[in-house]
């Protein structure tokens, strides 16, 4: 008994760092498929700057894997849910890996004001989308 009890608290010592990550994964969560949608919208929760969830609902279906076609649609769906469709943006970046994206995008309010930061990390198993930007 003692001996799981140190290996829980361990176990939570080296999470504590990623319990936003977690929480939010697991809770209030979304179905991943759309039933009413046989094409296959996939419904992620992104949590925003830690701080709050947005439900990214993506008409890809990423049950057979991602191409970099459908890679590109989730980071243009996430950026417009995210921020609204009234942001100008550009992709800087978009890095498929295994079961992850990475993207990095460039916004602004107006062509002359690209210079704010929109950061990304997909995580397809858990339906997951981490975002950070400024404001």
């Amino acid at each position: 008994m003692r001996r799981t009890l140190l290996s829980v608290l361990l176990m939570l010592v080296l999470v504590i760092p990623c319990s936003v990550y977690v929480l939010a994964a697991v809770g209030n969560r979304q179905p991943d498929v759309n039933p009413e949608d046989p094409s296959g919208l996939t419904t992620f929760t992104a949590v925003v700057n830690g701080m709050r969830n947005v439900s990214v609902e993506v008409p890809v279906d990423i049950d057979d894997g991602v191409t970099r076609e459908e890679a590109e649609v989730i980071v243009e769906v996430t950026f417009t849910t995210v921020m609204g469709p009234n942001r100008l943006y550009q992709v800087e970046s978009l890095t498929l890996t295994g079961d992850q994206l990475r993207a990095d995008v460039t916004w602004g309010y107006d062509a002359n004001d690209l210079g704010h930061v929109f950061h990304m990390i997909v995580d397809f198993t858990p339906r997951q989308i981490t975002v950070s930007h400024c404001f």
